[in-house]
């Protein structure tokens, strides 16, 4: 494979997500000697096509519910998967095959050299960065802390949140109460790399139970940072993750439906799978259904 350099969408700089992620990536090819100024243009952002140059290829991170998508916006251009699952969604959605690649960057703490593990010594915090939609899996990861950690105010679930709704935030507020733990729901943007080194530099332990996941960014930063990571190895988790370095839970496979989707979307989960025909949200119709008794175990 050519070494490359990737880039985002200008209009989405601001954002400190995509600017994570982007000088992750070019860091990581960095050390994978990989990395070059000259060879390959990538554009990170699959799902547009709003750049002022030309790419030679696309950089996809998401998950691919929508194949119509990426057939309209990137083809000719080539895609270039963040794991294997990532990749052959890509294909699964209709992308010819020889256009699509993959590479793998592995986990490097040197990524986070300011993490120094000053722990709170009065309280065990699990941080879980994760968007409040469907594939979350925090119907699952919140009653799990409520029944494992039933009145113990030392132990605390902080979720990452972002953009939740009103249902969701009454929602995480009703479990709390009901079983009488400590639960804080952070739905800020973050606006710097900084104060999301902070977040988990408050942490002991992330915990990620995404039912698919192409990618796992949010997994690879608790990894990076030391963090036990808890998750269950399914979908772009499997590139990273073995029972020698995390912490995975037990799932089985579920098939979606419309009747899971509502169920998720009454607690005020935002679905943003796509559906491409009335009874089918995914090229890939299966994900992963966390052992709730597993977290607990955890």
């Amino acid at each position: 494979m050519k070494k490359f350099k990737v880039v985002c969408d200008p209009s989405a700089r601001e954002f400190c997500s995509t600017k994570i992620i982007v000088n992750e990536i070019n860091q990581a090819a960095k050390n994978l000697d990989l990395y070059s100024e000259s060879e390959c243009l990538v554009c990170y952002d699959c799902l547009g096509n709003k750049f002022n140059y030309k790419p030679d290829a696309f950089w996809v991170a998401y998950e691919l519910p929508f194949p119509n998508l990426i057939l309209n916006n990137c083809y000719p251009e080539k895609i270039l998967g963040l794991s294997r699952e990532n990749a052959a969604l890509a294909v699964y959605g209709g992308y010819p095959k020889e256009k699509v690649d993959w590479v793998t960057l592995g986990v490097n703490r040197n990524h986070w050299p300011q993490i120094t593990k000053k722990y709170n010594k009065d309280k065990f915090v699990f941080i879980s960065m994760c968007e409040s939609n469907t594939r979350s899996g925090f119907d699952v990861l919140v009653p799990a802390f409520g029944e494992e950690f039933r009145g113990q105010k030392d132990t605390i679930l902080y979720i990452k949140d972002r953009e939740s709704t009103d249902l969701f935030k009454s929602w995480i507020k009703e479990q709390a109460e009901k079983y009488d733990v400590q639960i804080i729901h952070d739905d800020r943007h973050l606006t710097s790399w900084e104060e999301q080194v902070e977040l988990f530099e408050g942490a002991d332990a992330a915990i990620c139970l995404n039912r698919s996941h192409t990618f796992g960014m949010v997994t690879l930063q608790g990894m990076s940072c030391g963090l036990p990571t808890i998750v269950p190895r399914y979908s772009g988790f499997t590139d990273y993750c073995s029972a020698l370095t995390n912490l995975c839970v037990d799932f089985q496979l579920e098939r979606l439906s419309q009747e899971k989707i509502n169920s998720l979307i009454s607690i005020g989960m935002k679905n943003y799978l796509i559906p491409i025909s009335p009874d089918n949200y995914s090229v890939r119709p299966f994900w992963a259904a966390p052992s709730k008794e597993s977290v607990r175990k955890k």
